[in-house]
């Protein structure tokens, strides 16, 4: 867990493990980790780093706030095509979007919205 201190938060290497925080999806029953480094209670606007294990399956979803991720290790297999380390992908709000890893390796992604985290999911699981 990160530190806080005069309205700053410090994470260090050490804190930063997803394997410690891990999700379920309702949908598809796919496991995703994700440490969510700053949660803002005024706007709703949070920051995640996320990890995605290798073939996670796939849902076509919408949110109600505006979505990147920034590829820090691996490649994320998303509606615009697969994104290698160091691509960032923007999904203004409501837009239609998959995202996960690749059949072949995990991906970590600095995840970020500008709003409150929701999921209204549109289409079928698909499987990498």
């Amino acid at each position: 867990m990160g530190k806080s201190q005069n309205g700053v938060t410090v994470f260090l290497p050490q804190d930063l493990n997803p394997a410690e925080h891990v999700f379920v999806s309702p949908r598809s029953g796919a496991k995703h980790q994700a440490i969510t480094l700053h949660d803002d209670p005024k706007t709703g606007m949070n920051v995640q780093l996320t990890r995605y294990e290798k073939g996670m399956p796939l849902s076509v979803h919408t949110h109600e706030s505006g979505k990147g991720m920034y590829v820090l290790r691996g490649t994320l297999h998303t509606d615009q095509g697969d994104l290698p380390a160091g691509s960032f992908v923007w999904w203004d709000t409501g837009t239609p979007m998959f995202h996960g890893a690749t059949a072949a390796e995990d991906v970590d992604v600095l995840f970020i919205m500008d709003g409150p985290f929701d999921i209204s999911y549109t289409g079928d699981v698909e499987r990498v």
